[in-house]
């Protein structure tokens, strides 16, 4: 049986059974029978959902904290994030309209064109471990907004959040057969990815994945968040205090595990020499240790296996002539 484990001490938060073939099944014949509720109802719901989250936040951040080893400050934030994308998407459902427009001909004559938007159906979200609350709440929040329901595919790391997610929404007053979740083994996922039942996979993860699911989802739409590869370039003249904290913030938070961290530093020559000595000042300052302790800024990997890899990153960059000012 599957576990998902604390990164920080190796215990068990949980164990789960995978979600089978016939149960994938069921989930998609009950949400591909939603009817999407008026407008004004979707609002109501959304508003429900973010009190919901909101009188949960200290539950919500210490799961994300406990499957994934992201200190609870962070989790915390996290949560208020999430809040906002349920507002933002509660109030976008009255601007979700179509056009009317003069489609006259001398052929045809007076003729009015009328363009309504629909909702496309069963839409597929597929969330990382990172930031497992708020992607989940960036892909149901803006989908039921618009009419759609919701299959979550959460890291196999945040089962119970995400069952803790969907159990808010169904209290919330999504309805039954408008927001599920399920867990498939990988092997069954090109299973799940084909069904012609889902019209639209919201996908953020890795690119790899991105072009399995690609090759296998047939004629869906498409809505993929990859990775990147993002340099920060610092300039004379920049307030280096600044750019210390920047460059710390987005190589550490979360262990640096998040597609907008900065992965490269361009320092300009001369101000190199002062930025390296501010930076190394500012590093040795952050708390290490455990992750539900407020204190901590920096918690552990998500896994043994992704602590090895960083090991060998960093092995290999020493091979290549780079050096280790602070840690290691």
């Amino acid at each position: 049986m599957p576990k998902v484990c604390n990164p920080f001490d190796n215990s068990i938060v949980c164990e789960f059974e995978y979600t089978s073939l016939a149960e994938v099944d069921k989930n998609l014949s009950q949400l591909s029978s939603y009817t999407p509720l008026p407008s004004y109802q979707r609002i109501e719901v959304l508003k429900r959902l973010h009190e919901l989250v909101l009188r949960s936040r200290t539950e919500l951040a210490e799961l994300i904290t406990l499957e994934t080893g992201k200190p609870i400050t962070d989790a915390l934030v996290e949560v208020d994030r999430g809040l906002i994308t349920i507002s933002q998407s509660s109030s976008e459902i009255h601007g979700i309209s179509g056009e009317v427009q003069d489609a006259s001909t001398a052929k045809l004559g007076e003729k009015t064109s009328i363009t309504k938007r629909v909702p496309y159906g069963v839409v597929l979200c597929i969330t990382p471990f990172n930031f497992p609350l708020n992607l989940a709440l960036h892909k149901i929040a803006p989908a039921f907004a618009a009419g759609n329901a919701c299959l979550l595919k959460p890291s196999e790391c945040n089962y119970l959040l995400g069952k803790k997610l969907v159990q808010l929404c169904h209290e919330a007053g999504f309805p039954q057969n408008a927001i599920a979740m399920a867990m498939p083994q990988v092997s069954d996922m090109n299973n799940l990815i084909s069904d012609g039942r889902i019209k639209v996979i919201s996908f953020t993860g890795g690119t790899k994945t991105a072009d399995i699911i690609a090759q296998n989802a047939g004629r869906k739409k498409l809505l993929f968040e990859l990775g990147g590869n993002d340099p920060l370039i610092i300039y004379p003249g920049a307030d280096l205090n600044y750019c210390v904290k920047t460059a710390i913030a987005g190589r550490f938070s979360i262990g640096g595990q998040k597609c907008t961290a900065n992965k490269r530093l361009f320092i300009h020559k001369d101000i190199y020499s002062e930025f390296k000595v501010k930076l190394l000042d500012e590093t040795k300052k952050l708390v290490i240790g455990n992750p539900l302790d407020s204190t901590t800024q920096v918690g552990p990997l998500i896994s043994e296996q992704a602590a090895t890899t960083v090991e060998k990153i960093v092995a290999e960059a020493q091979s290549n002539g780079a050096k280790i000012l602070i840690g290691g």
